[in-house]
């Protein structure tokens, strides 16, 4: 009886010292990686001399991120992991997610008719392709629609009345009786201006604002505390930018002021729309690239893509998804541009891992590659079966071409 007794104690020490140094381990490991990631990133901080980069990631429920650089070049402040950035057309996956969960509700048809919904809004017919608008259409941007952004005239409004605040009528008016780049469904083109529409839709739907709809049923729900709307020249926690690109919206250079925007981002809506943490961007990327938040068969048709050329070789469009990869390491995910800002999200259904970087700029010259290169990058730095190299092709598409 004593000697069972000690035998069972020595079993009882021995389990809690091996897994404690299986915690330990992967403590460790942890650590190495973000220690290569870090390195990885000071040095190519030094070769092309952007401000600052986050990057987070998560896995098997641990989380981690990095941050380096500066936050404001010339208050010399240090960048931190609580940083907020916009991230850009990343927005329009949780406009997806809103209208997903409107379709599980039998309250929205992906093949109906737009003109179901809101054919009764004096301008509805002005729109390029209205009569055979479809939800689909909007979401994957296969519409036909044109890109309102780069209008002389909106930009011009934009440039010089930044405190204008945008209603959704306002910014389609900049299509409106334009030509169609193509017949719905027969052609693929990134459009803002999709999801103009689509966001009228789901107000009308829901009966309220998008971003109180979107509050309470995506960043309530998933427990995203560090996404907030990007709907004022003032945002919590928001960080400069430093833009080249950002010009043409009449910003030299230093996206704010004093803490205000130089411009209101608010026009961005649901084509955008959004300033977030790099970590809670990165656990946006688990949640809406795993399939466990659609049913099988709403599954398949969010991830049934449209080839997307512009996007770069081997990219698709899916419903507010982009699939690209290999096919030892696929991944679903979002780019996302704003002046001063680039920020990527990845997940990699194979191996669990949740990944997404910024930058406070978008400067290409400052970059050195794409964000899709970064990710590809660092990815050969994680100790898993897709760390065999960077995927073929080219690392990633221009800025212009990830969207607004």
């Amino acid at each position: 009886m004593f000697f069972r007794l000690i035998l069972s104690v020595i079993v009882t020490l021995c389990t809690v010292t091996l897994v404690r140094a299986q915690d330990e381990s992967l403590a460790d490991a942890g650590t190495t990686i973000r220690e290569k990631v870090e390195a990885f990133l000071v040095a190519r901080q030094k070769k092309h001399g952007f401000p600052g980069v986050c990057v987070a990631w998560v896995r098997d429920g641990k989380n981690f991120a990095v941050a380096i650089g500066v936050s404001d070049v010339e208050k010399k402040t240090k960048m931190t992991t609580n940083d907020r950035m916009l991230s850009g057309s990343i927005g329009k996956t949780y406009v997806a997610t809103l209208a997903l969960q409107l379709v599980m509700e039998k309250k929205l048809s992906l093949d109906a008719k737009v003109s179901k919904y809101i054919g009764d809004e004096t301008w509805f017919s002005r729109l390029p392709n209205a009569a055979d608008l479809t939800v689909r259409s909007l979401m994957n941007h296969t519409s036909g629609i044109r890109r309102y952004v780069f209008n002389r005239k909106f930009l011009a409004v934009v440039a010089e009345k930044p405190d204008h605040v945008w209603k959704p009528a306002e910014l389609l008016s900049h299509v409106f009786d334009t030509e169609a780049e193509f017949p719905v469904g027969k052609g693929w083109s990134y459009a803002d201006t999709n999801y103009i529409v689509l966001g009228v839709v789901l107000e009308k739907i829901t009966g309220t604002t998008y971003y109180k709809a979107m509050q309470k049923r995506v960043l309530d729900k998933f427990g995203l505390g560090d996404t907030v709307p990007s709907d004022s020249r003032r945002i919590p926690k928001l960080i400069p930018g430093y833009t080249r690109m950002g010009r043409m919206f009449g910003i030299k250079d230093k996206t704010t002021k004093d803490g205000v925007f130089v411009i209101n981002p608010q026009f961005e809506w649901c084509g955008g729309g959004l300033a977030c943490t790099t970590a809670d961007l990165a656990k946006w990327a688990g949640i809406y690239g795993s399939a466990k938040l659609w049913p099988t068969a709403l599954l398949k048709q969010v991830r049934d893509g449209v080839p997307a050329p512009q996007l770069g070789r081997g990219k698709a469009y899916g419903l507010g998804v982009i699939l690209g990869g290999t096919k030892d390491a696929p991944w679903v995910g979002h780019s996302g541009f704003m002046p001063g800002y680039v920020s990527e999200m990845r997940f990699y259904a194979k191996t669990g891992l949740a990944i997404a970087i910024q930058f406070n700029s978008d400067r290409r010259a400052e970059l050195g590659m794409s964000t899709g290169g970064y990710l590809d990058a660092i990815l050969g730095l994680m100790p898993s079966p897709e760390a065999s190299g960077p995927a073929k092709g080219k690392p990633g598409s221009a800025i212009r071409k990830q969207g607004l």
